[in-house]
Order: C-alpha cells, then structure tokens, then sequence
C-alpha cells in the first residue's frame, strides 16, 4: 500500500529534539564559561525571555540578528551581571550544536517513515546550531534534506519558507506533503499559509484553537506512524 503522503516536512525542535534539554545545557556551559550564575530560576528567565522574541521573529517585529543579541541583553539585565550579549551568544550557539538529544521515540519512527516516503527537516533554528546537532544525529541517515530560514531568507509561517523547500525539492503536488510540527504559530499556521496539510504534535494535550486548520493531532510521534502509512 502506498503511503498516505509522499514527502513528510518536520519540524526539528521539540519535534525531533529534546530542546529544553539541549537549552539548558548550552545555557548553563555558556555562562561557565563566562564565569557567570546559573541556577534554574536564571534559565526561567532566560526562557521566557527567547521565546517572547522569537514570537517577535515569527511577526517580523525584530530581525534575527537583533534577536541573539537581545536575548542576553535582557538575561544579563535579569540577573544583574556584566557581559558581552554577542560574545555570550556566540558561545551559546555553540553548545546548543552539541546538543544532539532527541525525544522519545523519534529515532525509531524516522527510521521506519523513511522506508516508505521521504524526509525533510524544515526548522526556524539557527545554521550553526542546526547543522552541527543534525550531522552528529542518530536521525541524519534517514532524512534526505534540511532546510533552515536563515539561510533560505524568510522564517515559518510565511508561506514563502516553503515555496522555497517546495522548489528545490522539484515542485511536488501539495496534496502529498505534510507538515509534522509542534508550534501551532510557525509549523501549523505555516502549513494553512501554504496550503499544505498539518499534523499538530500535541504531547500535553493543548486546547485546540478555533480557525487553524489541522488534518490530524497526535500526542506522541508513534502516532504519525500510522496517519502517513495508512495502517
């Protein structure tokens, strides 16, 4: 039996990978190596703190660059340290690359989806990050492209992220891809932005918003198994 989708775009971060493992790794080597505080009520902090501005990224409020620099700007306010923002995020982007973890189950169902239709990474991460993690990965063999918004010019949800993927992966018919993501503001609202049909990865059991659609809703990744195998 044919596979119920042909080409599977997914996510990275907290799709794939274990980010908030991989965050507080790279933030609490960062700030040791700066000889700084680190505790869990700093990485809170630090928390909401990046997310705010990458929901700013997502509405083209703040550019990227602005961005890495704001985020220790505002943390090193926080806690009340001196520093350097770039030299700290130059840092922290090179230990979130060394966190390659991935979340349960990920490895196993990339191995057997990739039997019967092909993979394709898409994430809003950094390059230098991405690239790193991703080539060390369990999961590398079993994907036949990555595609990061840095380096194509434009951030999920706008549609142009991926028109972009669509035409290096040879314009294939929308109809057989799906979007595998767990941020309903980039992943899912970039797939109704494209036209693309979406699987919303769902692990705590969010309510689900009125006006956004979403083909299906898992709460773990085995489950996607059988929605693109038709099983």
């Amino acid at each position: 039996m044919a596979p119920r989708y042909h080409t599977l775009l997914m996510d990275a971060d907290r799709t794939l990978f274990d980010f908030e493992r991989s965050e507080a790794q790279a933030l609490e080597r960062t700030l040791q190596d700066f000889s700084l505080p680190f505790s869990q009520e700093i990485l809170r902090a630090y928390i909401q703190i990046n997310e705010a501005l990458w929901r700013k990224l997502e509405l083209r409020e703040i550019s990227r660059s602005r961005l890495q620099a704001a985020r220790f700007e505002g943390l090193l306010q926080a806690i009340g340290a001196p520093g350097e923002p770039g030299q700290l995020n130059e840092r922290y982007v090179e230990h979130l690359g060394e966190g390659n973890f991935l979340l349960p189950g990920a490895a196993q169902v990339c191995r057997r989806l990739s039997k019967a239709c092909r993979l394709v990474l898409v994430t809003n991460g950094l390059h230098k990050a991405q690239t790193r993690r991703f080539a060390t990965s369990e999961i590398k063999p079993y994907f036949s492209g990555l595609f990061i918004s840095e380096d194509l010019g434009c951030d999920k949800p706008d549609p142009a992220f991926f028109d972009a993927v669509l035409t290096a992966l040879g314009n294939p018919p929308r109809r057989q891809l799906l979007v595998v993501g767990d941020s309903l503001s980039s992943d899912i609202q970039g797939a109704a932005n494209a036209g693309l049909d979406a699987c919303w990865l769902n692990p705590k059991g969010a309510a689900r918003p009125q006006g956004l659609p979403i083909a299906y809703e898992i709460r773990a990744l085995e489950e996607l198994v059988p929605i693109v195998l038709g099983k």
